[in-house]
């Protein structure tokens, strides 16, 4: 009888099994929250080229017409309005991509893209007039193939001399 006292009990078997499986589920728990992170990062990045193409396209686009860009500005409720330098406007102006086939093109590339999952917009936040000079304020947005959005703002110059760039950019 003796002899048999002296292997492990069963209770402390179970117990180092216990820890044993737990100590491999968090690791593999831990391995696989990492992956996700690693993938999400990666989608990320990838739209963020993505919506960084749209809007150096946009900048190209306004360049070569001389500071000008199809825009559709509505109120809230549907009527015309003027986008201006204030930040409590009502009035938001979203690019007519459907304006040009330039801008038709390039919204359709963007948008068939890798990691892409809805549609891109471009927005004129602000239009402050000074003088001869015209500084304009746009953001683009494209939402990711896993509901990640990427944004980027850029602000221009325009003015009788041309158009500058980009006074801003950032995503």
């Amino acid at each position: 009888m003796k002899d048999l006292k002296k292997g492990f009990s069963l209770p402390i078997a179970l117990i180092l099994l216990i820890i044993v499986t737990a100590t491999i589920a968090l690791i593999g728990t831990l391995f696989l929250k990492a992956f996700k992170v690693q993938v999400g990062m990666k989608n990320h990045y990838q739209t963020l080229m993505n919506v960084e193409t749209a809007a150096r396209g946009l900048m190209d686009y306004i360049s070569s017409h001389n500071g000008s860009l199809p825009l559709n500005c509505t109120t809230a409720t549907g009527l015309p309005c003027t986008q201006g330098c204030g930040s409590t406007t009502n009035c938001i102006c979203r690019v007519d991509w459907n304006a040009d086939s330039v801008l038709a093109n390039l919204k359709v590339a963007v948008e068939n893209a890798t990691n892409v999952k809805g549609t891109l917009s471009a927005y004129l936040l602000r239009n402050c007039t000074s003088g001869n000079s015209t500084m304009h304020l746009m953001k683009v947005v494209l939402e990711g193939w896993d509901g990640d959005l990427a944004t980027v703002y850029f602000a221009y110059n325009s003015s009788n001399n041309g158009v500058e760039f980009p006074l801003y950019f950032e995503y």
